[in-house]
C-alpha cells in the first residue's frame, strides 16, 4: 500500500482548513529549500539534496491538498458541469505562482546560481 492513501484519508478527516494551508506549505518549502540551495549549495557530496528535498516537498503537499481540492471543487459545482471549476483551480494555482515568483527573482539570477547552471554537464546555458 502506497503512503498515498493514509495520508489522503488523515487530510480528509482533518478537514479543508488543515489540509489546504498545510499542503501548499509543504510544496512550498519544496521550491523554497531549491531556491536557497540554488544560492547556498549544499555541503560537498550531496549534489542531489536540493532535488530530493523538491521531490519530497511537492509529493507530500500533493497528497494533502489533491483529495481535499477535488472535494471542494465537486462541492462548489453542486451537480453542475465541473469542468469550469477544475480551470478555476488551475487558473489559481497559475495565480499563485506568479504572485510568489517576484520575491525569489533575485535569486535566480545569482552569480552563485548562474556558475551551477554552467557546470552541468552539457550544459550551454546562454544565462
Amino acid at each position: 500500500m502506497s503512503l498515498q492513501w493514509p495520508v489522503a484519508r488523515l487530510m480528509r478527516k482533518a478537514g479543508p482548513k488543515t489540509a489546504l494551508p498545510l499542503g501548499f506549505a509543504l510544496q512550498s518549502l519544496g521550491f523554497a529549500s531549491l531556491a536557497t540551495l540554488a544560492v547556498f549549495p549544499p555541503p560537498g557530496g550531496r549534489p542531489m539534496l536540493p532535488a530530493l528535498l523538491l521531490i519530497t516537498g511537492l509529493a507530500l503537499g500533493n497528497m494533502c491538498v489533491m483529495p481535499t481540492a477535488m472535494g471542494l471543487v465537486m462541492e462548489f459545482a453542486a451537480g453542475r458541469p465541473a469542468g469550469a471549476y477544475f480551470g478555476l483551480l488551475a487558473s489559481a494555482g497559475g495565480l499563485a505562482v506568479v504572485l510568489a515568483t517576484p520575491p525569489w527573482h533575485p535569486s535566480m539570477n545569482s552569480p552563485t546560481r548562474q556558475q551551477s547552471l554552467r557546470s552541468l554537464p552539457g550544459s550551454s546555458c546562454p544565462f
